[in-house]
């Protein structure tokens, strides 16, 4: 069996700047093995401290909010719990993941979401 590895991208620009969204950015199957995540912050976002957090029901699961600055344009590592914790999240059910965005004023910012992963199934 081969297993190929694939890459993600998504990117990310607030529909309001100055209101918290919560965006599935990427759906998922069963035996989807996600083995990495990174975020580049191509524009800083501005204003009232925002955040970014990219996970699922763990909301912040690939990228925490506290591992990056989201006001200096760089890339990122991921170090979210499913990478701290284990080698990557294998998928049991089909779902999705999420970039919670949290803001409350602001006026620019664009992001780009990379992950990395495998379907065992």
């Amino acid at each position: 069996m081969d297993i190929e590895m694939l890459l993600h991208e998504y990117t990310f620009k607030p529909v309001a700047y100055d209101a918290s969204e919560t965006r599935a950015i990427m759906g998922v199957r069963r035996g989807t093995l996600v083995l990495g995540a990174a975020i580049r912050i191509g524009e800083a976002f501005d204003g009232t401290t925002p955040t970014i957090d990219v996970g699922d029901t763990d909301t912040d699961a690939f990228i925490d909010a506290t591992d990056i600055t989201i006001g200096t344009p760089a890339l990122y590592p991921g170090y979210g719990a499913a990478f701290s914790a284990a080698n990557g999240k294998l998928y049991t059910d089909d779902d999705t993941i999420d970039l919670t965005f949290v803001h409350a004023t602001g006026s620019t910012g664009l992001a780009t979401v990379y992950i990395v992963y495998c379907e065992l199934e």
